[in-house]
């Protein structure tokens, strides 16, 4: 298969098994997660490095090293956490280079935009970075409204990160169109 087979596979085997254990925040499926993280994080960095990759494999690199920080953020490794996060927008970045009409890329950018912002004022021992949450939102807010592939993701994501804010309000926004186009998901 080619590597976007490849990794779209492990994407959304990552993705689909990290939202089960956020669920009830329980993480009974873990095991199952990293059997999917093993191998796809290895190619994920594989692709990273190929100056020939493609924008949509780096984009999908780049999900793949941005579900892996985010997984060891849930667990408090901080340190790796960052670096996965940091690889992953250097990913989504080379993504925007190589295709610069792909939109789908500032989901994972504005995410990590957020969450440094937000983890780093709750971890003291971490550097300072500028809060960059409101741009991170917007970007997501972008590709929510102009996203190729993920633009139903971004949805999500956004309401999401509306809910972290308490505000309750644009988290129903969010999420109506979605309740409306996926009246089964549970998730919505």
């Amino acid at each position: 298969a080619d590597p976007s087979t490849r990794l779209l596979g492990h994407f959304g085997m990552m993705a689909m098994t990290q939202i089960r254990n956020l669920e009830n925040y329980d993480f009974r499926f873990e095991e199952a997660y990293h059997l999917w993280e093993k191998q796809g994080r290895k190619m994920a960095l594989q692709v990273k490095r190929d100056p020939a990759t493609t924008g949509w494999d780096l984009l999908l690199a780049g999900g793949i090293l941005g579900i892996s920080g985010l997984q060891r953020a849930h667990h408090d490794q901080w340190i790796p956490a960052l670096r996965d996060g940091r690889w992953a927008v250097e990913a989504l970045r080379a993504s925007r280079r190589a295709d610069p009409q792909l939109i789908d890329p500032l989901l994972g950018i504005g995410l990590y935009d957020y969450w440094r912002s937000h983890y780093t004022r709750l971890v003291k021992f971490l550097p300072m970075f500028p809060d960059r949450r409101r741009e991170g939102k917007e970007a997501v807010a972008r590709v929510m409204r102009e996203g190729e592939a993920i633009a139903p993701a971004a949805a999500i994501a956004l309401a999401f990160l509306e809910y972290q804010e308490k505000d309750f309000s644009g988290v129903f926004q969010s999420v109506r169109p979605l309740r409306a186009r996926y009246p089964q998901n549970i998730i919505l």
